[in-house]
């Protein structure tokens, strides 16, 4: 899992690694378990930040130095799983009761390292969270710990107050085992009281359940005998004396007859020794005899393994050979078939290069010449009519020739505009779709930042491209109003023509012949750019190109 770089993947693995060093821990094992936990499991749980999982492995580490008796060490610990806790509330649904549990380990290590003022802090801490829970079972991990602090303070009376509330919450829950454990703290209470009457029924009542275990009845039938030698009563005293004594024997014959059985087994492993010794030197025997063969055997694979890796490498070697020369070939027709774009867009752009060479040419002709000599004509017809008593031909003819003439601009502006070549990019658009508007077509020109600094071939190309586009919603679209959206960003160039007309399906669009995309098309590929239309049947259309002015000087 470690070449996953995930968070969750990194609290997996802290997990697994925390399970292997509780198995260590549990076979005695503990330098092992503190060196998985601090060198691996610990950095990665803090790696995933998961909260919870570091505060485990902090605790449980204070359980591995608090059961070593190391108890500055767990102290240590178990503080850094408090503050990791306390540190940021989780939204985890055991997280009170897991930072409940980690006040109440750290309230028995202070308890015994008697720092009795820190344990009493960390104990009012677990109250606090208890009182949110009322009904929760950990007030008899609670009652334990605060009565054996009230033992420690020797205010037995509050421990033994405690102690009862503590028996009555286990035998609310069923729990046998803490029943007894409460009693038996009590008892302690009572007896540093010097009330042995009570003392001792208290231990009588513990010592019927047939739950305490024969270590426990043997310590305790000690501790019943002296309450009794206290009271008076020697002939009890006398009885729970022998009980005492009954149950240490039978404790030690168990003791000798385990002891007995580890030397019969001691006995029969030693036979055992001798028999398998017997055995190996029989197996030694026989493999001295096979050895030979065997060797034989392994010179026999090892030629034919290397044999056949010599084959698997040959034939391999063979694949790769074919391998290279075909990708060659791919890489050879990958080059020519870039080389031959090139040449068609270097074909392209000397094409349109040419083309606009010729429009300005004619443009300047028809604006120098022909325009010029039919303005003078016109200057001519109108001193003659106002020197006659301008007659209606006269008027015909020169009204003939005023149209005439803004005709003749309106084709040498379409060729090449002036306002292009004199004044830029944006003012020429501005004027472009100002001279194209209609009495009921409105074009509406926006500009954002458009560069002077544009090369002269790039803007033609831009202002055709516009053009083309505007003439083909005043010719196809049907439309009301179009609105033209120019914008540059560095070398980005992005043009937005919109019309409101009948629009059209893009997936038909090879059948609009007439439409002139394909030189809008050439000329976009020319800058390298992008063309997207937006456009459904009575829903307008929206052309949307982008461009990149790669010749573009800051």
């Amino acid at each position: 899992m470690k070449k996953h770089q995930l968070h969750e993947v990194y609290s997996i693995r802290s997990t697994i690694l925390f399970n292997l060093a509780l198995v260590y821990q549990r076979q005695n094992n503990d330098l092992d378990a503190i060196k998985i936990l601090l060198n691996e499991a610990i950095p990665l749980a803090k790696k995933a930040n998961d909260k919870i999982e570091m505060a485990n492995l902090y605790r449980f580490l204070g359980l591995i130095f608090y059961n070593k008796n190391d108890l500055q060490k767990a102290a240590e610990y178990v503080g850094l799983a408090i503050k990791t806790l306390e540190a940021k509330k989780l939204s985890h649904e055991n997280y009170a009761e897991d930072l409940l549990q980690f006040y109440l380990f750290y309230v028995e290590i202070c308890s015994l390292q008697n720092k009795l003022s820190e344990a009493s802090n960390y104990l009012q801490k677990a109250k606090s969270l208890l009182d949110n829970h009322p009904d929760s079972n950990l007030y008899i991990d609670y009652y334990s710990a605060k009565g054996t602090l009230e033992n420690q303070y020797k205010n037995y009376r509050n421990a033994i107050a405690i102690f009862d509330l503590g028996i009555a919450k286990a035998q609310l829950v069923n729990d046998t085992y803490s029943v007894i454990n409460f009693k038996l703290l009590k008892f302690e209470s009572l007896k540093e009281l010097k009330q042995y009457d009570q003392a001792k029924n208290l231990l009588l009542e513990v010592l019927s359940n047939r739950e305490v275990n024969v270590e426990d009845r043997k310590n305790y039938s000690k501790d019943l005998s002296l309450i009794y030698k206290q009271l008076g009563d020697y002939k009890n005293a006398i009885l729970y004396s022998e009980r005492y004594m009954s149950l240490s024997d039978s404790l030690d014959k168990i003791s000798n007859k385990n002891e007995i059985a580890n030397l019969e087994a001691r006995y029969k492993s030693k036979e055992n020794e001798n028999k398998i010794k017997e055995l190996e030197i029989q197996k030694q025997q026989a493999l001295l005899t096979s050895r030979n063969d065997r060797m034989n055997y392994i010179v026999f694979g090892l030629i034919s393994f290397i044999l056949l890796l010599v084959t698997i490498f040959l034939i391999k070697n063979s694949k790769n050979q074919k391998r290279i020369a075909a990708q060659k070939e791919i890489n050879y027709h990958q080059k020519l078939n870039a080389l031959e774009i090139q040449k068609a867009l270097e074909v392209m752009q000397a094409m349109i290069g040419g083309e606009e060479a010729e429009r300005k040419r004619i443009a300047r002709d028809l604006h120098d010449g022909i325009g010029s000599r039919l303005s003078a004509l016109k200057m001519q017809v109108q001193s003659v009519t106002s020197n006659t008593n301008s007659t209606s031909i006269l008027e015909d003819f020169s009204e003939s020739l005023s149209l005439s003439i803004i005709e003749l601009r309106q084709i040498a502006f379409n060729l090449m505009p002036e306002t292009l070549l004199k004044l830029g990019l944006e003012l020429a658009l501005k004027d472009l779709c100002h001279s194209l508007n209609r009495e009921n077509v409105t074009i509406d020109f926006q500009a954002n930042e458009i560069s002077k600094s544009i090369k002269a071939n790039d803007q033609v190309t831009i202002f055709r491209i516009v053009q083309e586009l505007i003439n083909n919603a005043l010719k196809h679209s049907h439309c009301s109003e179009i609105i033209v959206d120019c914008s540059q960003n560095r070398d980005l160039f992005l043009i937005t023509v919109e019309d409101n007309g009948k629009g059209f399906n893009p997936e038909e669009l090879e059948q609009y012949k007439g439409l002139g995309l394909k030189n809008i098309k050439n000329r976009v590929e020319l800058l390298k750019g992008k063309l997207d239309i937006q456009s459904r049947p009575e829903s307008g259309t929206v052309f949307n190109i982008e461009l990149l002015l790669q010749s573009y000087d800051e």
